[in-house]
């Protein structure tokens, strides 16, 4: 067995500044973690359960993420959170600061969809994108022999979305950040018929990180960026801040999101999903902001810490 760590034993104590609300139901049956990436902006950490928490040294909240500024550059490998508190390398960060972070109620007013396409044309246009026609001609030559059996019956658009998981450059491949742009759009003002399917199918042909996101936005849940551009189309705001903080998540990855949500806007009418109206909101998956203390108190229930989990992929 791996002994506890104790605060009094790291160099660094440091406050977390804002938790997403998957991060914390992770981090609540998790008492282990790995570290699997570290980038300038932050560390990836991954659960025997493949769960994914991205321990952030920028301001930029999401349902994975936990926001720190202090930022650690003595990592290691193996990760615990015990009492409240995560240690790793030479730190120990404290969890029990965090604000609680889930996006923002829908918009009181969501406009017809001309105004929606426009607005996000003006996106595109600043964004330099094009988007073909046929909007499912962003992916090429979809079909594969396995498809008949796994995909039987599913719309030619959701089919190329899975048969092209896992496809392109990136820390998360390009190809899966359309999927997140488009499953995100739909899900917040709607449901996606094929979810189920989509998030199976990542789990098995994509990166872990990927799969994670990707389940998230099959919840509407995403990085606020993301959220907030989706937000501006519904509402016709042309709002080019929002947008060009978004072109900021990740190397791509912010431009391959809005080529999702191009796809979501062209096909949610006429795939006949329905609009969710202010009046009539989706059931609310994250917790009531009052029950934050209660929620948090649960997730840092003192526990014996189990051996460390094997970090090989």
């Amino acid at each position: 067995m791996t002994p506890a760590r104790h605060v009094g034993t790291v160099l660094h104590l440091c406050n977390t500044e804002s938790i997403g609300y998957v991060a914390l139901k992770t981090i609540s049956v998790s008492p282990t973690a790995s570290v699997v990436g570290v980038t300038s902006r932050g560390i990836f950490l991954r659960t025997p359960s493949k769960q994914i928490l991205f321990l952030s040294f920028e301001p930029h909240r999401g349902p994975l993420t936990i926001n720190t500024a202090h930022k650690i550059t003595n990592v290691g490998l193996s990760v615990q959170i015990i009492d409240s508190h995560l240690f790793i390398g030479d730190a120990a960060i404290r969890l029990d600061t965090a604000n609680l972070w889930q996006p923002d109620p829908l918009p009181s007013t969501i406009v017809p969809l001309p105004t929606r396409i426009a607005t996000l044309q003006h996106f595109l246009n600043r964004a330099n994108v094009v988007i073909p026609s046929e909007a499912r001609n962003l992916f090429h030559n979809p079909r594969d022999s396995s498809s008949h059996t796994t995909l039987l019956g599913m719309t030619h658009l959701a089919e190329s979305l899975i048969l092209n998981l896992g496809k392109g450059p990136g820390l998360t491949p390009s190809h899966d950040d359309i999927v997140i742009g488009f499953l995100l759009t739909l899900n917040r003002y709607g449901h996606y018929p094929h979810n189920d399917l989509i998030i199976k199918e990542a789990y098995a042909r994509t990166t872990t990180l990927s799969a994670n996101l990707i389940e998230c936005a099959t919840q509407g849940l995403a990085d606020e960026r993301l959220i907030r551009v989706v937000d501006c189309i519904f509402t016709g705001d042309k709002n080019d801040r929002a947008l060009d903080e978004m072109l900021g998540w990740g190397e791509s990855s912010g431009l391959n999101a809005l080529k999702g949500m191009a796809l979501a806007i062209k096909n949610f009418e006429s795939r006949g999903e329905r609009v969710v109206s202010p009046s009539n909101p989706p059931v609310n998956l994250l917790p009531n902001p009052k029950l934050h203390s209660a929620v948090m108190a649960s997730a840092f229930e003192p526990r014996c810490t189990p051996e460390p989990s094997n970090l090989a992929d």
